[in-house]
């Protein structure tokens, strides 16, 4: 792929991202990947697992964050449980 080439390429993604079409650009790469160049190919691929691997994180994150919430309410819980208990 020549250099004019690769500007169309980034044009291109450019164009999809402006237009918030993710499949659309997932696609064209998808067709495309092999024409690219080794390096641009290895800085795509680096991109992308760094990419997935901080989503990974923030989903834990938030996983993480909602057990916790979910805890606090069974322990508020259980205390009610208890007051009603001795109440009755």
């Amino acid at each position: 792929m020549t250099h004019i080439n690769l500007q169309d390429f980034y044009n291109t993604l450019v164009d999809f991202a402006n237009a918030k079409d993710e499949a659309g650009a997932g696609e064209f790469l998808k067709k495309n990947f092999d024409d690219l160049p080794e390096d641009v190919q290895g800085e795509i691929l680096t991109q992308m697992y760094f990419s997935g691997a901080r989503e990974e994180a923030e989903e834990a994150t938030a996983l993480g964050a909602l057990q916790e919430k979910g805890f606090e309410a069974l322990k508020a819980m259980e205390v009610l449980e208890k007051k009603l208990k001795a109440e009755a």
